[in-house]
C-alpha cells in the first residue's frame, strides 16, 4: 500500500510526535511505500532511509502548524492517509479534501497524539476552526489510533470516543534502541565535573514555547528543595529552545544554577550516555498536552527508575509494574519528596529499574507497534 504520514513536526526537529511518526514511518516502510509530509520548522531539510520526506511550504504558518493547500493534490495517489493529530492547518485541509471529494478513494486513519492547551490567547482564537471541524473530521476516519485509551477517556475527544468506541484502537509507542557507544568515554561524571558519589537527576525534552507544558520550572523548584537536604545531587537538563534563558534565571533565583547542567541539544548517542549515567529520570509535565512520554520509555530501556506527573496516559507508562513514582502536576513539594526518596534508596531504584526494563521488553517496542498499525491499515 501507498501510505502518507501527515505530521506537523518531524526530525531533525525533536518532539514526541515527530519522533513517534518517524518510528512509524521506518517500521511501515518495510512492507509499504511510505511518504512523510511535514513542516520543516526552519531546520535543515533531510531525507531518511527507507521512505521519502516531503517538506511542506505552508501558505500561512502558525506556531507548529500551517495551512498546506498543496496536500489536496499531493495525496491523491495514496491508499492510506495517516493524519498525526493535532496538526493545525493540516487537519483542516484533510477535512476539506474528504468533504469535497479530493480524497474519495483514500482511507483516513487519525493517530490522536494529544490535546493542545494553549497559553496564548491569540492561538486559542486561531484554533477555533479546528475545534469546530473536529467531530466531522473524526467521523470521516476509518479508525482512530491512540497510545493509551486512558488518555482518550480524559481528552478533549472523550465524547467522540464514547460515541464511536468501535473506531478506536490502542497502539502503545515503543522505546527507541539507543546506544551510547564511544560517547560513554566523553560524557561521564569526570568529564562533567561531577563527583563519583553524586547522584544524577535527568530531564530530557524541548525547551521551546511549544513545549511549555514540560514543567521544567516546577522541576527546578523541586530540585532546589532536594539539594538543601542532599548537596550531593546534580540535575542534567538535555534539550534546547527559546525558554532556556528563562529556566536559567529560575535556577539562579532558586540558588541552584551551580548544581544544574544545561546540556543543550544532543544526538542519540550522546543522549544514550546521559540515560546510562543518570540515577533517575523525571517528566514533570503540568497538563494534558503531555500524553505519553517517550522519555520515560527510553529511560526504562536503560533500567532507570522514573518519576512522572499523574496525568492520563503518562501514568499508565510511568507506574506500570511499580516501575516509577507518580506526582501531582505542578506540585514541586511532592516532586521533591519523591526524588529525595528515590535518590536515597538504592535498592528501590534498582527494583523499579528492573521492573521498567521488563515492561519495555514485554509491551513497549516498535516491532509490536508496527505490526498492530499495519493490521489497522488493512482493516479500514
Amino acid at each position: 500500500m501507498r501510505v502518507a504520514h501527515i505530521v506537523c513536526k518531524f526530525p531533525p526537529y525533536q518532539s514526541g510526535m515527530g519522533n513517534a511518526a518517524c518510528e512509524q514511518a521506518i517500521g511501515t516502510a518495510r512492507n509499504n511505500q511510505v511518504v512523510v509530509f511535514a513542516l520543516n520548522g526552519g531546520l535543515e531539510k533531510v531525507q531518511h532511509d527507507g521512505f521519502k520526506t516531503v517538506w511542506l511550504k505552508p501558505w500561512l504558518k502558525i506556531g507548529n502548524g500551517g495551512f498546506c493547500f498543496s496536500l489536496l493534490w499531493q495525496l491523491r495517489d495514496f491508499d492510506i492517509i495517516q493524519l498525526h493529530y493535532p496538526f493545525f492547518g493540516g487537519q483542516e485541509i484533510i477535512w476539506f479534501g474528504k468533504k469535497f471529494g479530493f480524497f474519495k478513494k483514500q482511507k483516513l486513519l487519525i493517530y490522536y497524539h494529544m490535546d493542545v492547551e494553549f497559553d496564548n490567547f491569540l492561538l486559542k482564537i486561531l484554533s477555533l476552526p479546528s475545534r469546530l471541524l473536529q467531530e466531522s473530521l473524526f467521523k470521516m476516519a476509518g479508525k482512530i489510533a491512540c497510545s493509551t485509551i486512558d488518555y482518550v477517556e480524559h481528552a478533549d475527544i472523550k465524547n467522540i470516543y464514547k460515541k464511536n468506541k468501535n473506531k478506536f484502537v490502542e497502539i502503545p509507542f515503543g522505546a527507541r534502541q539507543l546506544s551510547a557507544d564511544s560517547y560513554q568515554s566523553t560524557i561521564n561524571k569526570q568529564k562533567l565535573d561531577i563527583s563519583a558519589d553524586e547522584k544524577i537527576v535527568l530531564f530530557v525534552g524541548n525547551l521551546d514555547k511549544a513545549h511549555y507544558f514540560k514543567g521544567v520550572d516546577v522541576l527546578i523548584r523541586a530540585f532546589s528543595y532536594v539539594i538543601k537536604k542532599n548537596e550531593k545531587t546534580r540535575l542534567i537538563v538535555v534539550g534546547a529552545g527559546n525558554l532556556l534563558e528563562k529556566y536559567k534565571a529560575c535556577a539562579a533565583k532558586e540558588n541552584s544554577l551551580g548544581k544544574i547542567i544545561f546540556a543543550g541539544k544532543t544526538d542519540d548517542r550522546a543522549l544514550a550516555a546521559y540515560y546510562q549515567m543518570c540515577d533517575i529520570c523525571v517528566a514533570p509535565a503540568i497538563n494534558k498536552s503531555e500524553a505519553f512520554s517517550l522519555t520515560m520509555l527510553e529511560a526504562k530501556s536503560f533500567g532507570k527508575a522514573v518519576i512522572a506527573s499523574d496525568l492520563p496516559g503518562v501514568r499508565q507508562v510511568a507506574s506500570f509494574m511499580r516501575s516509577g513514582f507518580l506526582v501531582k502536576p505542578c506540585d514541586a513539594a511532592d516532586l521533591a519528596q519523591k526524588m529525595a526518596e528515590l535518590l536515597k534508596n538504592d535498592q528501590l531504584r534498582l527494583q523499579m529499574g528492573k521492573a521498567g526494563l521488563e515492561q519495555i521488553k514485554a509491551e513497549y517496542n516498535w516491532q509490536a507497534h508496527t505490526k498492530k498499525l499495519e493490521t489497522v491499515y488493512k482493516s479500514i
